[in-house]
């Protein structure tokens, strides 16, 4: 918390000797949260005194950017949806002359997400009811089996082969959760048995908070955490930042030097030249990491294989 200052806890004269034997161990996730860390005048021991503010300050989470959910894609109902989203948007704009090509690939990627959003929000609480369902249905068998005196032989295997039916669809489930959680968490190695979901979903939380900016030291003794001050700060940092401080305009020669004598060749000139083709967006997409969105638009680069 101080790089710039050696300080020490514990001392002796005789021999010279210095120590920074007293510390605070805190989780790296509450590193953004401390306001000052300092060394103080201990009282009656040769140990110094030290202190650590926290500021307690939360911001509340936004939605972030949308990234389309890819296990979708393998949802047939889901890729339906999408075409016919697709030829709607086509149909709804084909006479309309103010749209081009590019404003009407904009529309159309609208749409997509406004689609997906519905469809994922829609099959989350159906989810979410069977796993309800599921629940109550597991507890009240296991309760029949465990007061069950006077059922035949039979009735007890037939609830007990419902309850196993019920676990595997139950668990099925929350593995479908688990690998969510592990894909936000952006964990890169873990036990292909784990179950612990609650795990998974604290790391997630943790990823979040520690990509979070919660306060910003505006100067040597002041910090801002509101979400507006912070803002306000970002914006005058990187206002200042690219502020020209001279009013001169660059000229062409100050741009490109004369003494520069690396050029293309005529094929490469040649082949940067003219529209991009099909051929050659598809190998660029085909070309990308799979689960990476190539714009803001939140669509990763599997939606289009």
């Amino acid at each position: 918390m101080n790089p710039e200052e050696r300080r020490y806890t514990w001392r002796q004269t005789q021999p010279n000797v210095h120590c920074r034997l007293d510390f605070f161990l805190i989780s790296q996730s509450l590193l953004g949260s401390i306001t000052s860390a300092n060394i103080l005048p201990g009282f009656k021991t040769d140990h110094s005194m030290i202190s650590l503010k926290i500021s307690l300050h939360s911001n509340p989470r936004g939605p972030g950017f949308w990234k389309l959910n890819t296990s979708l894609l393998a949802d047939k109902d889901y890729i339906d949806l999408m075409r016919l989203t697709t030829h709607e948007t086509q149909n709804e704009y084909e006479n309309d002359e103010s749209i081009n090509p590019a404003l009407l690939w904009d529309m159309i990627k609208l749409k997509i997400r406004e689609k997906s959003l519905s469809f994922a929000a829609a099959k989350k609480r159906k989810t979410l009811y069977k796993q309800h369902e599921l629940e109550e249905k597991i507890a009240l068998l296991e309760k029949e089996l465990e007061q069950a005196t006077a059922v035949s032989k039979t009735q007890e295997t037939n609830k007990t082969e419902q309850l196993e039916l019920f676990k595997s669809e139950l668990e099925e489930i929350i593995k479908v959760r688990t690998q969510g959680a592990i894909l936000r968490s952006k964990i890169k190695w873990y036990n292909e048995g784990e179950k612990n979901t609650k795990y998974f979903l604290n790391l997630e939380k943790r990823h979040f908070k520690m990509s979070t900016i919660s306060q910003l030291k505006s100067t040597d003794q002041e910090f801002v955490t509101s979400d507006k001050e912070i803002l306000a700060e970002c914006e005058t940092f990187y206002k200042e930042l690219y502020t020209s401080q001279k009013n001169v305009i660059p000229t062409e020669k100050d741009l490109f030097q004369s003494e520069n004598d690396t050029v293309l060749d005529n094929n490469d000139a040649m082949s940067c030249e003219g529209h991009l083709t099909e051929q050659e967006c598809l190998k660029a997409l085909r070309s990308m990491d799979r689960e990476k969105t190539p714009g803001t638009d939140g669509l990763p680069a599997d939606f289009y294989n």
